[in-house]
């Protein structure tokens, strides 16, 4: 048994009443049920595979999706804990989501290019007993309480907020948006609810990613498409991928901001013999759709194809016969 707060109950009554409160409005009003990690889809495989969360001081072979500025001024202390966020799109997320070009990073230089969400049960991880909580981001010293009082002090109108900003209340509203939800050493898989990808395509990608057995464990959980108000969705990703028997077309995000260019190659491997079939464009703009012709099969043969932009996997996906496995 998972050690609960002494004052748990309160904590659940103030989660109830946040799913109630009409200021969330219908696109957010569900936030308030879960607590979320972000990170890029080679993370996802390797959590998923290890069965936990680990915090930054026990990751030091994770793909690096923040910025180095901001984490060498986060308190050493934050490093041994593991940091999910109250909420989805938080201004980190804005700066870092999405494949984008080199030399089109944003001032923090942070860059998550296939982000997925875990979607963890809000009330089974804020009321173990070891859980902590802030009101804003740690990284800006924010103050850091663990029982029902601190909680309800939370201002969670500005942790939630998803409007537009004035200048003269820009500062304070980012702050708050990054609350974070702290847990040390690490945190099992039990609580969690969904693995949430972007779209269909790279829901796709992280199931051929995974390890069978991995996959199988958690495939009622993986989720893609535009389900939720979790993305940004204003940079580069793969919205979908038809896999034919001599060809494979690529439809992308239409509304990106950063189509490119991009060194795009096309690696297209043959199931049953290993043969490699290569395309590649140094210097390629994914606007809306990429067919490219594959000559090498001469009937119905089983493949596996990985797209990547600037060495970043877009998209990996396998065709066995007339039918796609996941």
């Amino acid at each position: 048994m998972i050690p609960r707060k002494s004052d748990a109950a309160q904590i659940i009554e103030r989660l109830r009443a946040l799913t109630q409160s009409p200021w969330l409005g219908p696109s957010r009003h569900w936030w308030p049920q879960f607590v979320f990690h972000f990170t890029d889809i080679q993370n996802v495989v390797s959590i998923l595979s290890l069965g936990r969360l680990l915090p930054r001081s026990r990751c030091p072979s994770r793909v690096e999706i923040a910025s180095v500025q901001v984490i060498d001024t986060t308190d050493d202390t934050w490093k041994d804990y593991v940091r999910l966020y109250f909420r989805p799109r938080t201004p980190t997320q804005y700066h870092n989501e999405g494949i984008r070009p080199a030399g089109r990073l944003t001032s923090l230089e942070a860059h998550c290019p296939v982000p997925v969400f875990l979607a963890f049960d809000a009330v089974e991880v804020l009321t173990r007993a070891t859980t902590r909580f802030s009101e804003g981001s740690v990284a800006a010293a924010s103050s850091v309480g663990e029982d029902s009082r601190y909680f309800a002090a939370i201002p969670f109108e500005k942790v939630y907020h998803d409007s537009p900003l004035s200048e003269a209340e820009k500062r304070n509203i980012i702050f708050h948006r990054h609350a974070e939800v702290l847990i040390p050493d690490e945190l099992d898989l039990s609580a969690l609810k969904y693995v949430v990808c972007r779209s269909e395509a790279e829901s796709e990608t992280l199931r051929n990613l995974l390890p069978a057995n991995v996959r199988d464990e958690f495939e009622d959980r993986i989720r893609g498409g535009r389900r939720g108000n979790l993305f940004f969705r204003r940079w580069t990703f793969v919205e979908s991928a038809s896999l034919a028997q001599n060809s494979v077309t690529f439809r992308f995000n239409p509304s990106t901001q950063t189509p490119g260019p991009f060194v795009a190659q096309l690696c297209v491997t043959d199931l049953d013999n290993g043969k490699v079939y290569t395309w590649k464009d140094s210097s390629y703009s994914a606007h809306r759709l990429l067919t490219v012709n594959v000559p090498q099969f001469t009937g119905p043969t089983p493949y596996e194809v990985r797209l990547t932009f600037d060495d970043c996997a877009a998209y990996v996906g396998r065709r066995i016969t007339d039918e796609i496995l996941f």
